[in-house]
């Protein structure tokens, strides 16, 4: 059964593989009820919820997409409490056959996406319940992959949908202060929040350590975009360019080298903890059982590639006002890859 187990934590789930594909389809419905499937299995159960959200909030479906989101923040919270056993577990089997183990930047951009639906929902309450999480241990987040303007910005939105204006204006002074140009802090137009382009996504990274050991580490890859900015064109003929909020792309950049270095010293780790064990029970059991356990132990796992993709590759921000008629002026983009 644990050479089973092992085997089976190789490869992701198909059906999160299909439905991130469905996703950048545009065929959001496919990717949903592929998704909600009872195949899930629970080491997967949190990166489809992260999916389902995305999707369903594409869709436009607000309701469903925060319940899924909800749902992710539960178990996002439990791996809170339990990440040391986890981790102890990591040091002798295959990280794969563990539960999805999101990026320092992932959980505030879950939150900051919650705000988002509950906003469109008229879900004040909601919205700023998200804000506070959302900015919650976000600074030491923040010393690892760099600015998480986005999740700020979200926030400052349900701050200000609540009327609590003085907390908004610390998060737009906090995002001025990590570089984002907001422009005035009474700029008018209603916010366009625009996700441009596809999420980086981990790739294999060959190690040899010795001459009979080699591992496969995880690694973040920027993903080809032809998606490069957006704009809208103001009654006054006037062109507005969208503004950088987040780079998903230098978030994943920034994490990646020390998710190498520490899927590295895990490694090395892992391999001692394994040979003590063999050495163990070959001691007491034979060598039969030795060469049986270590076949399964130092089986040639592969890297954990398992990471959240439809987040894009950018966040972007307009400010548009509406017409006399109510409608808001078109956006017009460069390349495919986008949903506001």
């Amino acid at each position: 059964p644990l050479l089973l187990a092992l085997l089976a934590g190789c490869f992701q789930t198909a059906q999160i593989y299909t439905a991130q594909h469905n996703y950048y389809q545009a065929r959001y419905d496919d990717a949903v009820s592929r998704l909600s499937g009872d195949e899930i299995p629970k080491r997967d159960a949190l990166l489809a919820l992260l999916e389902k959200g995305m999707a369903l909030q594409a869709a436009g479906r607000y309701e469903e997409s925060a319940g899924a989101w909800r749902e992710a923040e539960t178990l996002m919270e439990k791996q809170d409490v339990f990440h040391a056993g986890e981790q102890a577990l990591s040091l002798l089997f295959d990280q794969n056959i563990l539960t999805y183990q999101p990026a320092p930047y992932e959980k505030p951009f879950l939150h900051g996406l919650l705000c988002l639906d509950y906003l469109i929902l008229n879900d004040v309450n909601s919205a700023r319940v998200e804000a506070l999480k959302a900015l919650k241990d976000l600074d030491e987040r923040e010393k690892v992959v760099g600015p998480i303007a986005f999740a700020r910005y979200a926030a400052a939105l349900a701050f200000e949908a609540a009327g609590d204006m003085d907390d908004a204006e610390i998060e737009y002074r906090k995002i001025r202060e990590s570089g984002v140009e907001l422009g005035a802090s009474d700029a008018k137009g209603i916010p366009l929040i625009l996700f441009l382009g596809r999420s980086p996504r981990k790739v294999a990274s060959e190690v040899v350590l010795d001459d009979e050991y080699r591992i496969v580490l995880p690694v973040f890859q920027a993903q080809s975009n032809t998606l490069t900015g957006a704009r809208i064109v103001t009654e006054t003929d006037t062109p507005q360019d969208a503004i950088l909020l987040t780079s998903v792309e230098t978030l994943a950049s920034r994490f990646s080298g020390r998710l190498f270095a520490g899927e590295l010293l895990k490694e090395v780790l892992r391999r001692k903890a394994q040979k003590h064990l063999v050495n163990k029970v070959g001691d007491k059991v034979g060598s039969t059982t030795e060469k049986l356990l270590k076949t399964i132990l130092f089986f040639a796992g592969e890297a954990d590639l398992r990471s959240w993709t439809s987040l894009p590759a950018s966040v972007r921000l307009l400010r548009a006002e509406p017409s006399d008629s109510g409608a808001l002026p078109a956006v017009s983009y460069t390349g495919e890859s986008r949903h506001t």
